[in-house]
């Protein structure tokens, strides 16, 4: 089972407040406003299921749980924590980052796909229309969907370089999409090749000692 999913925020650091997440599975939408509400959903999901987020690992899985503690629950803090870093994530961007050794964004993937997103995250912070909040981030994970299920397909995904507009095709593992836990195995042997760069991009502050710091053990 599969559980594409996204949240909109008030700001794009752990501590913001949440305004709507979705969770869509087996083309089912479901709402939520609470991350106590949303987590506890996904935490009563079966022991299959499998989440699919984009940058989850570093944000929505992060400021789902960080909000669950803030509101005294622990127990749905500490799930979301440790699912974030699990064989039940996968982690479309930070998959991408490992293998490439820079970011991506989904419009990337999307507009080869020709579902490319309309609005930006940065908008739906600041916008105070609920409706159109929810509905971008239903949009969103539609497009999640649509990404994860062309890769499954086609084992590639075209991506369209926003520097030059090019079209270059990131070519998926044997198996498909690593996993989160699959992934930081990974980065325990051998790093990204970061030979193109003078500098590699700058990873924002927090965000790697606490995906470290749920890393399952051997």
């Amino acid at each position: 089972m599969l559980a594409f999913f996204d949240i909109e925020t008030t700001g794009l650091e752990a501590d913001c407040e949440m305004t709507c997440g979705v969770v869509r599975m087996n083309d089912e939408v479901n709402i939520f406003y609470t991350a106590m509400d949303m987590v506890q959903f996904m935490r009563g999901c079966a022991d299959d299921t499998v989440f699919v987020t984009f940058n989850g690992l570093s944000f929505d899985f992060r400021v789902l749980s960080t909000l669950c503690a803030k509101n005294q629950s622990q127990m749905l803090a500490e799930w979301a924590a440790k699912t974030a870093a699990s064989t039940r994530h996968i982690d479309i961007m930070f998959a991408f980052l490992a293998e490439n050794g820079y970011y991506t964004s989904m419009n990337s993937f999307a507009e080869p796909l020709e579902v490319a997103k309309t609005w930006e995250g940065a908008e739906a912070a600041r916008s105070a229309d609920l409706p159109k909040i929810v509905a971008y981030c239903e949009s969103d994970v539609e497009i999640l969907q649509k990404v994860y299920e062309s890769g499954v397909e086609k084992s590639y995904l075209k991506r369209k370089a926003k520097g030059t507009g090019k079209t270059v095709v990131w070519v998926l593992p044997p198996a498909g999409f690593r996993n989160v836990d699959n992934v930081l195995k990974m980065l325990k042997t051998r790093l990204p090749d970061q030979k193109w760069m003078t500098e590699p991009p700058p990873v924002p502050s927090g965000q790697v000692q606490w995906t470290y710091d749920y890393i399952p053990a051997e």
